[in-house]
C-alpha cells in the first residue's frame, strides 16, 4: 500500500513478482462467478501456489477444499491433475500460470462422469484467468510507473524551487 507523509507519496516497487491474490482479485472473481455457469462448473476455486483457498464458488462438500490443499502442498502439480474423491466424485486441479510461473491453481469438483466436460471448462477458465491477470499486471505496472514518474518529477521541481529561492 502506498503511504503519504504530507510531503510525498511513497510508491511501492512495481516491477516485481505478483501473487495470484494480486493478479486475480476476489472482487473480480466474485463478479465473474455471477455469470460463470457458461464458463466454469458449479463448484470451482482459486488456490494459491501453497494451497491456500483464495476464492471458492459453489456449495462445497466437507473435505473437498482440504483435499485440494493437501494435493497442492504434497504434489505441487505442474500439469492438469485428477484426484478421486470417492462416491464417483473427482477433483481437477489446473495450474494457473503467468509469465512461466505457477501462481496458483484452479480447482474444480465434479462427478466422475463429467470429467471430460469439466476439463474443457477448466481450460477455458484458465484462458480467461490468464487474460485477467495480464490486464491486471499491465494496470499495476502502468500505475507504478506513473507513481514513480510523479515522485521523481516532484523531487526535481522541489529541488529547482529551492535553488531558485537561494538565488534570489
Amino acid at each position: 500500500m502506498n503511504s503519504f507523509d504530507g510531503e510525498h507519496i511513497e510508491v511501492e516497487p512495481f516491477d516485481r513478482e505478483y501473487t495470484i491474490e494480486e493478479l486475480l482479485h476476489r472482487d473480480v472473481l466474485g463478479n465473474l462467478s455471477r455469470g460463470s455457469a457458461a464458463i466454469l462448473p458449479g463448484q470451482w476455486a482459486v488456490l494459491t501456489d501453497t494451497g491456500h483457498c483464495h476464492y471458492a464458488f459453489g456449495t462445497w462438500q466437507p473435505g473437498v477444499l482440504e483435499t485440494m490443499e493437501a494435493a497442492i502442498i504434497h504434489r505441487h502439480p505442474d500439469d492438469e491433475t485428477a484426484i478421486d474423491h470417492g462416491d464417483d466424485d473427482i477433483i481437477l486441479l489446473f495450474p494457473v500460470e503467468y509469465e512461466l510461473e505457477i501462481k496458483g491453481y484452479l480447482g474444480i469438483h465434479a462427478g466422475a462422469d463429467d470429467e471430460a466436460h469439466c476439463r474443457g471448462l477448466g481450460r477455458a477458465g484458465l484462458n480467461l484467468f490468464k487474460q485477467l491477470m495480464r490486464l491486471t499486471h499491465q494496470t499495476m505496472l502502468t500505475s507504478g510507473l506513473h507513481g514513480h514518474v510523479v515522485e521523481e518529477s516532484y523531487a526535481e521541481l522541489k529541488n529547482k524551487t529551492e535553488l531558485l529561492a537561494r538565488s534570489e
